[in-house]
Order: structure tokens, then C-alpha cells, then sequence
């Protein structure tokens, strides 16, 4: 069975910071179409913070030190080792995307996480059954091969 980590107890500084940095207007998205749903448009607006260990050329420098917040509190913790990416996304509210059951590695020592910057009207299902809610300020760890 998958070992899943919930954190609902992100500092609610952090909580705050990161939503104000995401939601600021030079903060900018990029459209992600391919979410499956009921409803149109199906698509949900997504920004790539870190992949692989290169950082997004796209994201000022003010807004990095912000959206670090949560990993550095992850590495304060001990739970976090190395970060190898990072990515926020938003769907609308009144959808809630159905996504093929996907992996984010390969590797079994590699962890992928989800935090929730806004409450949501679904959450993240895993292909064990397991059932994560979309609740504000909750951080989610798990295996990236899960």
C-alpha cells in the first residue's frame, strides 16, 4: 500500500504568502488543455515552477522566494530531500477535472507532492482508491511512482 503524507498544518504565513504570489497580477499562467470532464472548457491554467532541477526562467525572483516557502519548510521538517519539481495549477471552480492516472517518475526514492492554495470542490484520487480532499493550506507527499 501507497504511503501517503498529509499536512494540514502548512504555517498559515506560508498559506497566506503563496496564495497572494499566485493570485498577484504579475503572476502569470499558462493554459494546460487535455483535462477530461462534463464540462467546458476543460482545460485548467498551470505554471511550472521547477523541473528537473532547472528553475523557470518566466518567474521573477520575489515570487520564487515565496513559492519555496513550502519546500523549505518540508526540508526544515526532514521529510523533504531534494527537489526535482515543482508546479502550481488552477482549475475552475465549478469543474472538477478527471485526469488519466499518470506517474510523475519512475524512480521509487522520488517523492511528488500537490498543496492546496484555495479550498476545491474535488481533490486528488489515486489509482489505489485513495481519495486526497482539496482543502486549503493541506500538502499532500507521496511517492512520484504512486
Amino acid at each position: 500500500m501507497t504511503q501517503y503524507k498529509i499536512f494540514d498544518d502548512v504555517p498559515q504565513e506560508i498559506q497566506e504568502a503563496v496564495r497572494k504570489t499566485m493570485f498577484s497580477r504579475d503572476f502569470t499562467w499558462s493554459l494546460f488543455d487535455g483535462v477530461s470532464s462534463g464540462f467546458d472548457p476543460g482545460v485548467k491554467m498551470s505554471k511550472t515552477i521547477l523541473r528537473w532541477g532547472g528553475q523557470s526562467k518566466e518567474i521573477p525572483q520575489h515570487h520564487m522566494e515565496v513559492l519555496y516557502s513550502i519546500p523549505k519548510w518540508l526540508f526544515q521538517l526532514n521529510i523533504l530531500y531534494e527537489l526535482i519539481s515543482y508546479r502550481a495549477n488552477i482549475t475552475y471552480r465549478n469543474l472538477v477535472p478527471e485526469h488519466d492516472f499518470h506517474t510523475d517518475s519512475d524512480h521509487p526514492s522520488v517523492m511528488a507532492g500537490i498543496y492546496y492554495a484555495t479550498d476545491t470542490n474535488g481533490g486528488t484520487e489515486f489509482e489505489d482508491g485513495t481519495v486526497i480532499p482539496g482543502k486549503q493550506g493541506t500538502l499532500a507527499v507521496f511517492p512520484a511512482n504512486a
